[in-house]
């Protein structure tokens, strides 16, 4: 019994995780593909611990185990790979760009995993103008470099 309870589990998280590769069909409402895509890291636990269910758990058996086994492997990995991609992009991105523009835009790596469990930022000074009636404008200006365009 234990063993398709993670066969279930592995085959919901492989299912989910296949959001962050493909389109999500029309009748799934917008806000599961946006959590997944966003946090997929996290929720990328699930299959991670269906799969150490099913090889250290000594109820667990035979086929469903196994295959649970290979469907939270595949959970996992669809889940956690767009981080893996936002690292591969990260790595090179302050070079190129200072390839493209001639001055490092970013300061330090552009992404990195500690920072997926890190507090949010703290936020930005700004300036709200008054443009016509009630529509007004919050004006962020570059922080610690000489005048540029915001």
């Amino acid at each position: 019994m234990t063993s398709w309870i993670l066969l279930a589990v592995g085959l919901v998280s492989a299912a989910l995780g296949l959001l962050t590769v493909f389109r999500s069909p029309d009748w799934i409402d917008w806000r599961l593909p946006v959590a997944v895509d966003q946090f997929g890291y996290v929720i990328a636990v699930v299959p991670l611990a269906t799969v150490l269910l099913a090889v250290f758990l000594p109820a667990s058996r035979g086929a469903p185990a196994a295959a649970a086994c290979l469907a939270g492997a595949a959970g996992f990995a669809l889940l956690v790979q767009p981080c893996v991609q936002a690292w591969f992009i990260g790595r090179g991105l302050p070079q190129r760009l200072e390839a493209q523009f001639g001055q490092a835009a970013i300061q330090g790596p552009a992404f990195s995993f500690s920072g997926l469990f890190r507090r949010f930022a703290k936020p930005l000074p700004k300036a709200t103008w008054t443009y016509s009636g009630d529509l007004q404008l919050d004006f962020y200006a570059a922080l610690g470099r000489s005048p540029r365009p915001a």
